[in-house]
């Protein structure tokens, strides 16, 4: 088993070296981190382990926490983020959560396999929260909601069981303070991606 969890580290700090664009990046892998895609470094990524039997699912949940920051460290731009970013707490939050979200996008829409990682993480962080059972908007932060609405906004991604619900909660409030659907919203306020060199 300490053969396959090494070479499953290997593998998925490959990964992660290919995702984000830097050679030298090195995952930390904890047994207590939760496979929710919080991000935790743009320089040594905090990862969680798959349990003992390394079944399927919680392989994918490594991955996917392996794929969100990858993603987030070969499109965030730090320097731009500070300036354009609100310094409100839950504004400051919700812009967070914006970002990742168009990070994420971005490799889901380009690649399938990352859109089952992200989706499977996405899922997990919704069952853990108590998402899934919320009845009333205020049970759910703002900035996980922006966070699920805008990546299904970015990439068409179909509700989840868990996804629903906040859709359900927060999209009424979101679209009548925009004026229309946020995917409309984003589509008209999105710069165009950058012109290849």
């Amino acid at each position: 088993m300490s053969d396959r969890f090494e070479q499953f580290k290997s593998v998925t700090s490959s990964v992660l070296r290919t995702l984000s664009g830097k050679k030298d990046i090195e995952a930390v892998f904890a047994s207590g981190e939760p496979p929710i895609g919080v991000i935790t470094s743009m320089t040594a990524p905090r990862l969680p382990l798959p349990d003992h039997n390394m079944n399927p699912e919680s392989v994918r949940l490594v991955r996917g926490c392996c794929d969100a920051h990858g993603l987030k460290i070969a499109h965030h731009d730090p320097k731009i983020h500070r300036r354009t970013s609100p310094s409100a707490g839950k504004t400051s939050a919700s812009f967070d959560a914006l970002e990742q979200a168009r990070c994420e996008a971005l490799g889901m829409n380009a690649m399938r396999g990352v859109a089952h990682n992200l989706s499977a993480v996405l899922e997990e962080k919704c069952k853990r929260r108590g998402y899934t059972h919320a009845t009333e908007r205020e049970q759910i932060p703002m900035a996980d909601a922006l966070h699920v609405l805008a990546r299904a906004a970015l990439t068409g991604e179909s509700p989840t069981s868990s996804t629903q619900n906040i859709s359900e909660l927060w999209a009424p409030w979101v679209e009548e303070r925009l004026g229309c659907s946020l995917s409309d919203y984003l589509l008209k306020h999105s710069s165009p991606p950058p012109n290849p060199p």
